[in-house]
């Protein structure tokens, strides 16, 4: 459960572009025990899941580890920076606080159908300097040209 709740948290951070401003991202808040993004009609305008359907248990790997990578031209494109990477940390999109990381392939982590029909097991971020929610793991999400306004 705790991989779908993950994997929704993304979602709804990164899909809700319906409901956006124009120039941000607007987070609605947290469904959980979501499986089947594709019957809720979310994430139509695209979305991103990391550490989708791995093969093996993977643990602390780059945020882009195994991503399902599905954002429309407008979103993105996630900056994914190690610490090695620092030039780019201006523009990161995940916080170097932790870091953060991807852990999937658990096999408790549940099977999750995306917006686009895709099946496979879930996968999350973790981010090790954001207990109880203490701070922002996703830092920024570059909008592009063409981003849909409400």
């Amino acid at each position: 459960m705790f991989g779908s709740l993950g994997v929704w948290t993304w979602l709804c951070m990164l899909l809700v572009a319906h409901h956006c401003h124009a120039a941000s991202i607007t987070f609605l808040g947290v469904d959980k025990d979501v499986v089947d993004f594709q019957a809720a009609g979310r994430g139509q305008e695209g979305f991103w899941v990391p550490g989708f359907d791995c093969s093996a248990y993977a643990f602390e790997q780059p945020t882009n580890f195994s991503e399902n990578d599905r954002l429309q031209p407008w979103a993105g494109p996630l900056k994914h920076i190690e610490r090695s990477d620092l030039r780019d940390y201006v523009n990161r999109t995940f916080s170097m606080d932790g870091p953060c990381s991807t852990i999937c392939g658990d096999p408790s982590y549940s099977v999750v159908t995306l917006p686009d029909g895709t099946t496979g097991a879930s996968g999350i971020i973790v981010d090790p300097a954001a207990d109880e929610n203490s701070n922002n793991s996703v830092n920024r999400v570059i909008l592009n040209e063409g981003s849909p306004n409400p």
